[in-house]
């Protein structure tokens, strides 16, 4: 159940540099790029800091790492699962704690920083020495660690409630697709069935009346005529 709140959290201020390595990235000419299929991070907002794709290979290659834009869009951060190389405008950051440093962390992490970046433009760079003094807050436990087990599970719960109405209306256009266009993407084949041949049916006569029932409250669900709640009227 999606129930996990900010506000049932202690919090906690923490300097970057105490709990995250912050690396540079390489400068990298477009004159010295060669094209190819590996992510270039550059200091973008968009397409989740992506600004081209390259074969060529340097020192800041990296992945499951935040890319954090101390120029241009100042104070981005974007999560790379994949392996990228950096820009020199994009610092790359991870958890000194290895063992927690996962998808969900880093982008909770992603979010706590995006917070401070309108402090910070062009005249005033989000530079790696401004980065270590930087304060952020996060949950802590009881006993004034980071509650890694919380900002994870938060992130998961953030992930389902965004992807589940794309999830829902993939699914309908799925079938609406495979119904419409004969189901070829899915069987090759279809024939038509006799439904009464295929399936039992109950006569409707075999049910009970609800008014014939005793009212009492019990936990065998009572199925009637609902579009609603799986077609639970009452248990």
């Amino acid at each position: 159940m999606d129930d996990l709140s900010l506000d049932s959290r202690n919090w906690k201020e923490f300097f970057l540099e105490d709990i995250v390595s912050i690396n540079g990235g390489k400068r990298l000419t477009k004159a010295d790029m060669q094209l190819g299929n590996m992510p270039f991070i550059g200091a973008s907002e968009l397409n989740n800091g992506i600004t081209a794709f390259t074969c060529s290979i340097n020192e800041s290659i990296d992945n499951n790492v935040l890319g954090v834009n101390y120029n241009g869009s100042v104070g981005f951060a974007f999560y790379h699962p994949y392996r990228a190389i950096f820009s020199d405008d994009v610092k790359r950051i991870k958890w000194k704690s290895s063992l927690h440093n996962n998808r969900y962390t880093l982008l909770f992490l992603a979010s706590m920083i995006g917070q401070q970046k309108c402090k910070y433009a062009y005249g005033y760079k989000f530079n790696s020495q401004r980065m270590k003094r930087q304060k952020i807050l996060l949950p802590i436990q009881s006993n004034n660690t980071i509650d890694w087990g919380f900002m994870e599970a938060y992130m998961k719960q953030k992930e389902r409630q965004i992807l589940k109405p794309t999830i829902e209306r993939l699914c309908k256009q799925l079938i609406i697709n495979n119904i419409l266009g004969g189901g070829k993407s899915l069987h090759s084949n279809w024939k038509e069935f006799v439904f009464g041949e295929e399936f039992s049916i109950q006569s409707t006569n075999s049910g009970i009346d609800k008014n014939k029932l005793n009212q009492k409250e019990g936990v065998i669900p009572y199925i009637t005529r609902s579009d609603l709640n799986n077609g639970m009227d009452m248990f």
